[in-house]
């Protein structure tokens, strides 16, 4: 998964060629791509957009203690679940 800060660079570089009305985009690693339509970089820009809000919203985690009461009452299972 890319870092927050790359996804931002491409973000603004894609942002910045479609307010001057360029249809390619040469990122920072050196791929270019070509949009066919506006649209086409409207979608690029929601994914982006989608993927930055994703990589910056901080996971969150849970533990469950389940007992295992057939086995030992005393004895208990920890499951790590991630919170959707």
């Amino acid at each position: 998964m890319l870092q927050t800060q790359t996804l931002e660079e491409m973000r603004d570089l894609l942002l910045q060629a479609r307010a001057t009305g360029t249809r390619a985009v040469q990122f920072a690693d050196g791929k270019k791509v070509e949009y066919k339509s506006d649209a086409e970089m409207a979608a690029a820009l929601a994914d982006l957009e989608a993927r930055i809000a994703r990589a910056s919203t901080p996971r969150q985690t849970s533990v469950l203690f389940i007992p295992l009461l057939l086995q030992n009452p005393k004895v208990f299972v920890v499951y790590d679940a991630e919170v959707v």
